[in-house]
């Protein structure tokens, strides 16, 4: 049984105010969320973060530095519950309980793990997860003294060659032990102090084999056995010893990152995008599903390419890339003719269905045109688009049954370099999913608040919401709605709801609805701006809804429609019914517990 928080804490907090708007409003909010500015969920007017984030696979977002980053992904379930039959228990010996200590974070949910009193057999807690097999992972947890002073952290593949080990002291952090397999390469550690006696610990592998079992317990000594079993052989005396834990985490990479808490599925962090030329902080990436059905995305040497003649030439991968490594590729026409110089994949596809493909494409040498083929064999002259520094070029159509993906090369003699491949059904291109093998699913961005980390600052009878946004480029011919807000009873019968329209005619929606009836719904009368920074605010009250846009020369009201009823939570970026996503980026999201007049809505917008 795990016991629930009111508020959750960051681990670091960074408190920062953006006085000029709460100027401008006259009113401290007590919500404001300063994604762009921040990068991080943390409430600027309580320094704390309420907000529940949730995508269930890995994401790529443009870095400050223009390069494309991967967010951290935990590849552990429960992670905090150590309790739980996802941590088996060496031998069934272990003793789990449940909040025990306060974690770094400021809450009562560190559990204790200890030995047996009279245990003789090893001890410790695991948990076992499918991976990438001569892949680098690193296996982290946050470690305290409870009993015993010494913890150690295992990295283990699942045979004797395959493990690593330390061992480290809780009372000032140093590496007392440690110990690799025969099998196992790439081994590193890295102990972090936080307050009130935490460290966070963190092993470096790469095992040869698919399997990886993350063990942690405590260590009878400082020099206890470091070898591939399951946990550490009790000594004499050592029944009874026991740690408090917290946080534990399994990335795919060589560095540890930032924590990410899951429960029953993976989880990986909040992306906060960057303009890939500028470098200006965007805020918070929020996107439906999408699927790259393109394998081999990186890799153009692979066979899954198709070179539309034997004179289009291919280097081996090896060229810089915008992530910052060298997995890009040149392609040449050594041919005579137009078609000599094309890069073709074609996949099974629906008739109808409007799809996007896309590619990171660079000028290497010539000057010839460069197009793009996506769908029924539609070209695109993209040449215009294609520089001598790293562009993302895409284009969109509608597919018959075999959905094509064709790059070509116009002019004999003409080289590009080319990264990054994604074909996606959908009108517009999303964020980079890399495949290898096989096709990958990008999962939904789930944001939301609920319970008192909600009801701390929504006010059911009357409310302010302003939020500026901006959506991503192609997408302004999408009709579909994108919510950014939407506060309801956990379902669409009783909502305020907050939607930017995509479709260039159309301005910002608001929707209301109370007793599953649409009490009121109205657009802004605001310009459309198509992809550049947009604000809105809205308000609500009794037979009182208003709304004023960038661009507004007046506010746009509606004086009659009762309250919504129930109102217990908020979807950031998303409706409630989990659709409707805005596939955007949410620079900012402050919210006042009152009707904010007229004229401020109007000075807040501009």
């Amino acid at each position: 049984m795990r016991l629930s928080s009111s508020r959750a804490t960051a681990l670091t907090h960074r408190p920062q105010q953006d006085f000029p708007l709460w100027d401008k409003a006259g009113t401290r909010p007590s919500l404001d969320l300063q994604f762009a500015d921040r990068r991080d969920l943390v409430d600027a007017t309580t320094g704390s973060n309420l907000v529940d984030f949730t995508r269930a696979s890995s994401g790529t977002y443009v870095g400050s530095d223009g390069l494309i980053k991967t967010a951290t992904t935990n590849l552990l379930t429960y992670s905090e519950e150590f309790d739980n039959a996802a941590w088996a228990k060496a031998y069934l010996t272990e003793v789990v309980t449940p909040n025990t200590a306060i974690t770094p974070n400021g809450l009562l949910v560190a559990d204790q793990v200890a030995s047996q009193t009279g245990s003789t057999a090893e001890f410790g807690v695991g948990q076992f997860t499918s991976v990438t097999a001569n892949q680098a992972y690193t296996f982290s947890v946050f470690a305290k003294a409870a009993t015993s002073n010494y913890v150690y952290v295992r990295s283990y593949g699942g045979t004797s060659g395959n493990f690593y080990t330390v061992i480290v002291d809780l009372s000032n952090g140093a590496v007392t032990n440690s110990g690799t397999g025969s099998s196992t390469t790439n081994a590193s550690y890295s102990v972090v102090a936080y307050p009130d006696g935490w460290y966070r610990i963190a092993c470096t592998a790469t095992h040869s084999t698919v399997g990886h079992v993350g063990i942690i317990g405590p260590a009878p000594s400082a020099t206890a056995e470091i070898g591939p079993l399951f946990g550490q052989l009790a000594y004499a005396g050592d029944s009874g010893l026991s740690i408090h834990l917290w946080g534990a985490q399994l990335e795919q990479s060589t560095t540890v990152g930032e924590y990410v808490k899951t429960t029953s599925t993976i989880n990986s962090a909040p992306r906060f995008n960057h303009n890939p030329t500028t470098g200006e902080s965007l805020g918070l990436l929020v996107e439906e599903s999408r699927t790259n059905l393109l394998t081999y995305s990186e890799d153009f040497s692979n066979a899954a390419w198709d070179a539309t003649s034997s004179a289009t030439k291919v280097s081996a991968t090896g060229v810089d890339d915008p992530a910052g490594r060298t997995t890009a590729s040149t392609w040449r026409n050594d041919g005579t003719t137009y078609t000599d110089g094309g890069i073709r994949r074609t996949v099974s596809g629906t008739s109808g269905l409007t799809y996007t493909y896309s590619a990171w494409i660079r000028r290497r040498t010539g000057t010839g045109n460069i197009s793009m083929v996506v769908g029924q064999n539609v070209s695109f002259d993209v040449t215009s688009q294609v520089t001598s520094e790293w562009n993302r070029i895409s284009v969109t159509n509608t597919a018959d049954a075999i959905t094509r993906g064709y790059i070509f090369i116009e002019t004999p003699g003409d080289e590009i370099d080319i990264w990054g491949a994604q074909l996606e059904a959908g009108s517009f291109p999303t964020s980079y999913i890399p495949t290898t093998s096989s096709t990958v699913t990008r999962a939904a961005d789930v944001a939301s608040i609920s319970g008192s980390n909600f009801s701390s600052w929504y006010r059911q009878d009357e409310g302010t919401v302003f939020s500026s946004y901006q959506l991503p480029a192609g997408s302004a011919a999408n009709t579909s709605s994108r919510h950014l807000f939407d506060s309801s009873d956990g379902t669409t019968n009783n909502r305020f709801s907050i939607r930017g329209i995509g479709l260039a005619s159309i301005s910002d929606q608001i929707t209301v609805r109370s007793g599953a009836s649409t009490v009121a719904q109205f657009s802004t009368n605001g310009t459309s701006v198509g992809t550049a920074s947009r604000s809105i605010a809205a308000v609500y009250r009794l037979d009182d809804y208003a709304a004023v846009a960038t661009g507004s020369t007046s506010v746009v009201a509606d004086t009659s429609g009762a309250l919504p009823v129930g109102v217990n939570q908020t979807n950031i970026g998303g409706a409630v019914n989990g659709a409707e996503y805005l596939t955007g980026t949410i620079r900012r999201l402050t919210y006042w517990p009152q009707r904010l007049p007229n004229e401020v809505l109007q000075t807040i917008t501009q």
